[in-house]
């Protein structure tokens, strides 16, 4: 292999390194939007996401026995509630409710 080959192959493999390293970057900010959009919830965050936060900064009694119902999932790490965002937003569309007169 000529000099002058060996410089165009080091050359095109440069190029392609350079295209992996911007699609890699890409990917890398593609899923740290996603980790952030599954970030955790802890059960005061998703009361206060349903504006049902009580006064004392604690979550009504209500979410505690959806979770133990079965109707509301969550994860438990270090003995402490946590929720998916995807899981809280399924749980308010099944509890959604029509108002009365059919609008």
């Amino acid at each position: 292999m000529s000099t002058a080959t060996a410089l165009l192959a080091i050359e095109h493999n440069l190029q392609l390194i350079e295209e992996l390293n911007a699609e890699n970057r890409r990917m890398l900010g593609e899923l740290a939007s996603v980790a952030e959009d599954e970030k955790l919830l802890t059960i005061v965050e998703v009361a206060d996401r349903f504006g049902v936060l009580l006064p004392s900064g604690r979550a009504p009694n209500s979410l505690y026995r959806a979770v133990r119902r079965g109707e509301l999932r969550a994860v438990v790490i270090s003995g402490r509630l946590r929720f998916r965002p995807g899981d809280v937003h399924a749980w308010l569309a099944a509890h959604e409710r029509r108002p009365l007169g059919g609008t």
